[in-house]
Protein backbone atom coordinates (compact mmCIF):
# COMPACT_ATOMS: atom_id res chain seq x y z
CA UNK A 1 0.00 0.00 0.00
CA UNK A 2 0.72 3.44 -0.61
CA UNK A 3 0.73 5.55 2.66
CA UNK A 4 -0.75 9.47 1.10
CA UNK A 5 -0.38 12.79 3.13
CA UNK A 6 -0.61 14.67 0.31
CA UNK A 7 -4.44 13.82 -0.73
CA UNK A 8 -3.58 12.28 -3.85
CA UNK A 9 -5.69 9.48 -3.38
CA UNK A 10 -8.59 10.53 -1.62
CA UNK A 11 -8.23 12.02 1.82
CA UNK A 12 -5.06 13.11 3.35
CA UNK A 13 -3.15 10.33 5.37
CA UNK A 14 -4.98 7.70 3.71
CA UNK A 15 -3.68 4.38 2.52
CA UNK A 16 -4.52 3.28 -0.45
CA UNK A 17 -2.93 0.11 -3.24
CA UNK A 18 0.03 0.39 -4.63
CA UNK A 19 -0.27 2.85 -7.06
CA UNK A 20 2.05 1.71 -9.87
CA UNK A 21 4.54 4.48 -10.28
CA UNK A 22 6.23 7.18 -8.31
CA UNK A 23 3.83 9.84 -6.52
CA UNK A 24 4.11 13.55 -8.23
CA UNK A 25 2.43 16.41 -7.52
CA UNK A 26 4.18 17.56 -11.19
CA UNK A 27 5.92 16.37 -13.99
CA UNK A 28 9.12 17.76 -12.33
CA UNK A 29 8.91 15.64 -9.42
CA UNK A 30 9.01 12.03 -11.73
CA UNK A 31 12.53 10.63 -12.97
CA UNK A 32 13.78 10.51 -16.13
CA UNK A 33 12.29 6.90 -16.97
CA UNK A 34 8.84 8.44 -15.91
CA UNK A 35 8.99 12.08 -16.83
CA UNK A 36 5.16 12.32 -16.93
CA UNK A 37 2.70 13.03 -14.32
CA UNK A 38 -0.82 11.48 -14.93
CA UNK A 39 -3.36 11.40 -11.72
CA UNK A 40 -0.47 12.08 -9.79
CA UNK A 41 1.71 9.04 -10.95
CA UNK A 42 5.00 9.15 -12.87
CA UNK A 43 4.55 7.28 -16.24
CA UNK A 44 6.77 6.22 -18.80
CA UNK A 45 4.75 8.62 -21.16
CA UNK A 46 1.60 10.95 -21.95
CA UNK A 47 1.97 10.69 -25.89
CA UNK A 48 4.08 9.17 -28.47
CA UNK A 49 6.56 12.16 -27.99
CA UNK A 50 7.89 10.41 -25.17
CA UNK A 51 8.66 7.40 -26.69
CA UNK A 52 11.75 6.11 -28.66
CA UNK A 53 11.64 4.42 -32.51
CA UNK A 54 12.02 0.88 -31.06
CA UNK A 55 8.63 1.36 -29.11
CA UNK A 56 7.05 4.76 -30.47
CA UNK A 57 3.60 4.32 -29.37
CA UNK A 58 2.29 5.80 -26.26
CA UNK A 59 -0.64 3.31 -24.63
CA UNK A 60 -3.11 6.13 -23.27
CA UNK A 61 -4.41 3.34 -20.59
CA UNK A 62 -0.77 2.02 -19.58
CA UNK A 63 1.40 5.16 -19.97
CA UNK A 64 3.27 2.74 -21.14
CA UNK A 65 5.22 3.22 -24.59
CA UNK A 66 4.70 0.34 -26.71
CA UNK A 67 6.03 -1.52 -30.25
CA UNK A 68 4.21 0.31 -33.18
CA UNK A 69 1.10 -1.40 -34.96
CA UNK A 70 0.71 0.38 -38.25
CA UNK A 71 3.00 3.37 -39.96
CA UNK A 72 0.54 6.40 -38.28
CA UNK A 73 2.79 4.79 -34.66
CA UNK A 74 6.19 6.11 -36.58
CA UNK A 75 4.87 9.38 -38.36
CA UNK A 76 6.25 11.68 -35.84
CA UNK A 77 9.63 10.15 -36.57
CA UNK A 78 11.56 11.37 -40.01
CA UNK A 79 13.79 9.00 -39.98
CA UNK A 80 11.94 5.91 -39.64
CA UNK A 81 8.42 6.59 -40.75
CA UNK A 82 7.32 2.70 -41.03
CA UNK A 83 6.38 0.44 -39.08
CA UNK A 84 7.66 -2.56 -39.55
CA UNK A 85 4.47 -4.66 -37.69
CA UNK A 86 6.25 -7.68 -36.99
CA UNK A 87 9.01 -6.29 -34.68
CA UNK A 88 6.74 -3.32 -33.64
CA UNK A 89 9.63 -1.33 -34.71
CA UNK A 90 9.87 2.00 -36.39
CA UNK A 91 12.34 1.90 -39.47
CA UNK A 92 13.40 4.07 -42.39
CA UNK A 93 11.62 1.97 -45.12
CA UNK A 94 10.23 -1.54 -46.06
CA UNK A 95 10.73 -1.25 -50.21
CA UNK A 96 12.28 0.94 -52.34
CA UNK A 97 9.21 2.85 -52.97
CA UNK A 98 10.25 4.23 -49.44
CA UNK A 99 13.62 5.27 -50.85
CA UNK A 100 14.83 8.65 -52.74
CA UNK A 101 17.69 9.60 -55.34
CA UNK A 102 21.13 8.69 -54.15
CA UNK A 103 19.73 5.92 -51.53
CA UNK A 104 17.37 4.17 -54.10
CA UNK A 105 17.34 0.59 -52.56
CA UNK A 106 16.00 -0.34 -49.31
CA UNK A 107 18.21 -3.03 -47.55
CA UNK A 108 17.94 -4.41 -43.87
CA UNK A 109 14.98 -1.69 -43.34
CA UNK A 110 17.92 0.98 -44.38
CA UNK A 111 17.96 3.32 -47.24
CA UNK A 112 21.22 2.59 -49.29
CA UNK A 113 23.33 3.18 -52.49
CA UNK A 114 23.17 -0.54 -53.74
CA UNK A 115 22.58 -4.21 -51.88
CA UNK A 116 24.76 -5.81 -54.05
CA UNK A 117 26.81 -5.47 -57.68
CA UNK A 118 23.32 -5.53 -59.30
CA UNK A 119 22.53 -2.36 -58.12
CA UNK A 120 25.78 -0.46 -59.40
CA UNK A 121 26.90 0.62 -62.93
CA UNK A 122 29.16 2.87 -64.98
CA UNK A 123 32.50 3.74 -63.14
CA UNK A 124 31.29 2.33 -59.70
CA UNK A 125 30.22 -1.16 -60.42
CA UNK A 126 31.29 -2.56 -57.24
CA UNK A 127 28.84 -2.70 -54.07
CA UNK A 128 30.83 -2.39 -50.87
CA UNK A 129 29.40 -1.77 -47.54
CA UNK A 130 25.95 -0.19 -49.26
CA UNK A 131 27.97 2.28 -51.37
CA UNK A 132 29.23 1.78 -55.40
CA UNK A 133 32.42 1.83 -55.39
CA UNK A 134 34.86 1.65 -58.51
CA UNK A 135 36.59 -1.48 -56.83
CA UNK A 136 36.76 -3.23 -53.18
CA UNK A 137 40.37 -5.13 -53.72
CA UNK A 138 43.07 -4.92 -56.61
CA UNK A 139 41.39 -7.72 -58.34
CA UNK A 140 38.75 -5.06 -59.43
CA UNK A 141 41.35 -2.86 -61.25
CA UNK A 142 42.78 -2.54 -64.69
CA UNK A 143 46.09 -3.26 -65.36
CA UNK A 144 46.87 0.20 -66.19
CA UNK A 145 45.66 1.44 -62.62
CA UNK A 146 46.24 -2.04 -60.63
CA UNK A 147 46.37 0.03 -56.97
CA UNK A 148 42.59 0.08 -55.02
CA UNK A 149 42.99 2.76 -52.55
CA UNK A 150 39.68 4.24 -50.50
CA UNK A 151 37.65 2.36 -52.93
CA UNK A 152 39.13 3.82 -56.00
CA UNK A 153 42.11 2.60 -58.78
CA UNK A 154 45.13 4.16 -59.69
CA UNK A 155 48.31 3.74 -60.74
CA UNK A 156 51.49 2.38 -58.59
CA UNK A 157 54.08 4.81 -57.56
CA UNK A 158 56.21 2.00 -55.84
CA UNK A 159 57.95 -0.82 -56.11
CA UNK A 160 56.39 -2.60 -53.19
CA UNK A 161 53.08 -1.96 -54.12
CA UNK A 162 53.64 -4.82 -56.79
CA UNK A 163 53.30 -8.29 -56.62
CA UNK A 164 56.46 -8.61 -58.88
CA UNK A 165 58.14 -5.47 -56.41
CA UNK A 166 58.65 -3.87 -60.24
CA UNK A 167 56.68 -0.60 -60.66
CA UNK A 168 56.73 1.54 -64.06
CA UNK A 169 56.35 4.53 -61.87
CA UNK A 170 56.33 6.77 -65.50
CA UNK A 171 52.86 4.77 -66.43
CA UNK A 172 51.33 3.62 -63.23
CA UNK A 173 51.50 -0.48 -64.27
CA UNK A 174 52.91 -3.36 -62.19
CA UNK A 175 55.25 -4.76 -64.34
CA UNK A 176 54.57 -8.57 -64.65
CA UNK A 177 56.74 -11.05 -63.03
CA UNK A 178 57.23 -12.65 -66.30
CA UNK A 179 58.77 -9.94 -68.02
CA UNK A 180 61.08 -9.18 -64.62
CA UNK A 181 64.90 -9.98 -65.11
CA UNK A 182 66.70 -10.44 -62.08
CA UNK A 183 69.77 -9.20 -61.72
CA UNK A 184 72.63 -10.73 -59.02
CA UNK A 185 74.10 -7.88 -57.21
CA UNK A 186 77.33 -9.88 -56.75
CA UNK A 187 78.20 -10.67 -60.05
CA UNK A 188 78.06 -14.53 -59.76
CA UNK A 189 75.99 -16.58 -61.14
Amino acid sequence: PHCADEGYFGLGRTCVADPGGPVCGTADECPSAQPACIDHICVECENDSQCEPDAPACNTVTHACEGCAADADCSALADAPRCLVDEGTCVRCLGAEDCGDGTPVCAENACVQCAGPEDCDGGTPICAANQCVECAGPEDCSAAAPICENSACRGCAADAECASDVCDEDGGACFDEADVIYVATTGTA
